[in-house]
């Protein structure tokens, strides 16, 4: 009994958020319905290289300091942190591999804020900014493309299947690197 109340229920909603003269007799009233569509988001506060450097240094004394320096050298997500193995990582060759992501439940951490409060206590006249541990993700991206590393490569790093995604998210950085980009040439020419 319950299953035909909600059922009735989606049936009452999806007939109320399509117009009648769009439903026809042949197509269900569903296909017309307009799907929510998820807004990307681009990167909130990008900490500077000297504000990542003095948080992890703040941070080394801390157990997951390991997990926290991988996630600002490799700009990787949580997910593929968590997920990573021993055979990942070969330390000679200085390379660890990516092979997958581990499920967690999306809630907020309250470890990384903690961790950034305490760093503001213990250095009251150099306060980090708020910001999430994929921030970290978003600082390492940014360095990157500031230091002229060709955004094929960035996308590569960060495990985007498309340069084009990378180029959506850091079109802010990419603007900016273009205003510098004409006073290299300005320079190479009046050499």
């Amino acid at each position: 009994m319950a299953e035909l109340v909600w059922m009735g229920n989606v049936r009452h909603g999806i007939t109320l958020s399509v117009p009648d003269e769009d439903v026809m007799p042949d197509r269900q009233p569903v296909e017309k319905v307009e799907r929510p569509r998820r807004e990307i988001s681009g990167p909130g506060t990008v900490w500077t290289t000297d504000q990542l450097k003095a948080f992890l240094q703040y941070a080394r004394e801390h157990r997951l300091w390991p997990f926290l320096h991988l996630a600002a050298y490799t700009g990787a997500r949580r997910g593929e942190l968590l997920h990573l193995r021993w055979p990942d990582v070969d330390l000679d060759a200085k390379q660890l591999v990516i092979r997958g992501s581990a499920s967690f439940i999306d809630g907020s951490s309250s470890l990384f804020p903690i961790l950034i409060k305490r760093c503001n206590q213990a250095h009251p006249n150099d306060r980090l900014p708020h910001a999430r541990l994929h921030d970290l993700r978003h600082i390492h991206a940014t360095t990157l493309l500031l230091a002229g590393v060709p955004i094929h490569v960035v996308a590569a790093r960060l495990g985007h299947a498309d340069p084009s995604i990378t180029l959506r998210v850091y079109a802010h950085v990419i603007r900016a690197a273009e205003a510098s980009a004409a006073d290299v040439v300005a320079q190479a020419i009046d050499e």
